[in-house]
């Protein structure tokens, strides 16, 4: 469950959340209601449909909202939008993209969350920067592809061996 999350994650008021693969906004919700005094939130999703519901549930000053795609790198990428689960980067229309070190250029998040359907890995890669400066606590999806729940606590630990992974 969702409170084994947050036994593990205690968070301090006035922290930061970046979401990656907000969907229609239910963790930005889930980490509100935690974190009532919330310092930000950015909140990054892809697909259309999602985006504009992610809109319609945020409705904050303190949140920011990013209609693109996460990567390694600022720039486009191929998305198919399929607007469920299946959505994702591969193939399909060129929508812009962006990475963590991108988006913490100026801030910083004290939690992130990467659920971004199979591009954790590259996620992660354009993530470099923030998690060796502001070591976020961090929750990542290892289910998209069977190699992920080996290919993506290797990449953290090469980030910043000092983390401390649990997998559920």
């Amino acid at each position: 469950s969702n409170q084994e999350v947050y036994d593990l994650l205690s968070f301090e008021p006035c922290s930061s959340f970046l979401d990656l693969g907000a969907y229609n906004g239910d963790t930005v919700s889930e980490f509100i209601g935690r974190v009532p005094d919330f310092s930000h939130i950015t909140a990054v999703e892809p697909d259309p449909k999602s985006f504009k519901k992610l809109l319609a549930n945020t409705q904050n000053d303190k949140i920011r909202c990013i209609n693109a795609a996460v990567s390694d790198r600022v720039g486009t990428v191929l998305f198919n939008k399929k607007s469920t689960r299946g959505s994702g980067i591969g193939d399909g229309s060129p929508i812009p993209s962006v990475s963590v070190d991108s988006l913490s250029e100026n801030t910083s998040f004290d939690y992130i969350k990467f659920d971004v359907e199979g591009a954790e890995l590259s996620a992660l890669s354009g993530a470099e920067n923030t998690i060796k400066r502001d070591k976020p606590k961090m929750r990542i999806a290892a289910y998209h592809k069977s190699e992920d729940y080996f290919t993506i606590p290797l990449k953290v630990l090469k980030l910043n061996p000092d983390y401390k992974l649990y997998m559920r």
